[in-house]
């Protein structure tokens, strides 16, 4: 019997496609750099985006490249071998089936190469057109956040968030339900009382995953739910009050991915991503974010009541707020908040790592605010996420935020202990907590639980663990209850 391989001719012209194809996509490399890099737009927003196409989508297309040199090469060789090994035969009616395949697969590849080249151009057109779309959207902002000095005492950060939301929810892209429901409460029954300050952080970052140990058991779905801790804690004094623990961002991502052929790429899909943020019934999502700062009514902030009224906190009751990242955003949203803060509870302090606080003041002027937040230091990045609040500065206060009770307090990035691996440079900078790969056990020198520990001599870090001893923590208190109440937001 005689065996027919493959057709070495038409592997090598395959091959030589391949080889052309590389061309194309080195050639649309260095186009797409110079549009990026010419552009007029400058400032911090401008060096993220370069920084997304130096460090990513730049990188992704010259692995493209390689990919398509090396099946060149590779096919090349192939066909190098089957003339070895059988020669070229001809004649055969098989052979002749195998060089009608070889045409077809010709024809495909000349109008996947037709297609590749049309698509090249559109893609410089897009990314140019993009470019355009992005200095003119961050000229308008621009303009509505600083040119309007009708309420001097308005912080800019608050403005920049408004104009966005307003715009997204005019052009009805985003819908963000505000409503929230409770569908239960369960008590943690393995609990230890905290001790200090980083067993608060600690404790706050359990929120994020299922917390085992709970009466009735459950499995938590942080697209659907949000878990929002309380403990409740008797203080030297005889005086019961409560930690309320806010949970940061969860739910649907940051961004969708546009995908061509099954791969994604480095192109934002909007829609996609509003749409997630739309369906969750995660009532932290992203978008909470924009509420949250914006100074408007959001599902975060009325899951927080909702879950204290369940955990039966009663009326007048001295409050803590814990949070990270969001979850502090929230908690100083509520103290700023009359009727809530000096209203419905006293909140007496907000402890917070990696938050934007600096938009809100507390309506109790002894309500006391201190965030911890990670800067560079030596060659780890900042976090960058505690800067939204452009740390409160308004047209009254350019300098920030004048409020003595809220404070930021700045760290260097630490470095993850061995054995334990940060996701990326920016989870390095913004953990609260970094657990190691089977989430057994937490770097104890690193994240913000790190920082926390390792400066307790900080002035601000004393003074809040002091303020806070023989109330909420410490010697002389015990903590009768701990409670996670689940809570979803409702379409």
């Amino acid at each position: 019997m005689t065996f027919y391989g493959m057709v070495p001719k038409e592997v090598r012209a395959q091959a030589d496609r391949c080889a052309n194809g590389a061309e194309q996509v080195s050639s649309l490399q260095q186009r797409l750099d110079g549009i990026v890099q010419g552009t007029s737009w400058t400032g911090p927003d401008r060096d993220d985006f370069l920084s997304t196409w130096t460090n990513h989508a730049a990188p992704g297309l010259a692995r493209l490249e390689m990919l398509l040199t090396e099946q060149a090469g590779a096919l090349r060789g192939e066909a190098d071998e089957q003339d070895r090994v059988s020669g070229e035969e001809t004649g055969d009616p098989l052979a002749n089936l195998f060089e009608d395949a070889g045409d077809w697969l010709r024809d495909r590849a000349e109008d996947a190469g037709d297609w590749l080249r049309d698509r090249a151009g559109d893609v410089e057109k897009w990314f140019k057109d993009r470019v355009e779309d992005v200095e003119d959207w961050f000229r308008d902002r621009f303009h509505d956040t600083f040119g309007d000095a009708s309420d001097p005492d308005r912080p800019w950060a608050e403005i920049f968030a408004q104009d966005i939301v307003d715009e997204l929810v005019e052009g009805e892209k985003l819908d963000h339900p505000t409503e929230v429901e409770v569908l239960g409460s369960r008590e943690i029954t393995d609990s230890d009382a905290p001790e200090s300050l980083e067993d608060l952080v600690l404790d706050n970052d359990e929120s994020r995953r299922t917390i085992p140990g709970t009466e009735p058991p459950r499995e938590y779905d942080p697209l659907d739910e949000a878990q929002i801790r309380i403990q409740t804690v008797t203080g030297a004094d005889g005086v019961e009050r409560y930690i309320v623990h806010v949970p940061p961002t969860q739910g649907a991502p940051l961004q969708e991915k546009v995908s061509v052929l099954g791969h994604e790429t480095p192109i934002p899909d909007v829609d996609a991503t509003l749409e997630g943020w739309n369906e969750q019934g995660q009532p932290f999502g992203w978008d909470n974010n924009l509420y949250a700062m914006a100074g408007k009514e959001n599902a975060g902030a009325n899951a927080v009541k909702e879950a204290m009224q369940e955990a039966g906190i009663p009326e007048g009751s001295e409050i803590a707020f814990v949070g990270h990242s969001q979850g502090g955003l929230v908690a100083a949203q509520l103290a700023d908040d009359p009727s809530f803060n000096g209203g419905s509870y006293q909140v007496t302090d907000i402890f917070s790592v990696g938050s934007p606080v600096q938009t809100y003041t507390p309506a109790n002027s002894d309500t006391d605010v201190l965030n911890i937040q990670h800067v560079e230091d030596g060659g780890n990045q900042g976090d960058f996420v505690p800067t939204l609040d452009l740390e409160g500065s308004s047209h009254a206060h350019p300098d920030g935020n004048p409020a003595p009770n809220v404070r930021d307090v700045s760290f260097g990035t630490p470095n993850p202990s061995d054995g334990y691996t940060p996701e990326s440079d920016n989870h390095q900078a913004h953990n609260s907590v970094l657990w190691n790969e089977d989430g057994t056990a937490h770097d104890p020198d690193s994240a913000y639980y790190g920082t926390v520990r390792n400066n307790g001599d900080d002035p601000a870090l004393a003074a809040k663990e002091e303020r806070m001893q023989g109330k909420y923590f410490g010697e002389g208190t015990s903590m009768d209850e701990d409670v996670v109440v689940d809570v979803r937001r409702t379409p």
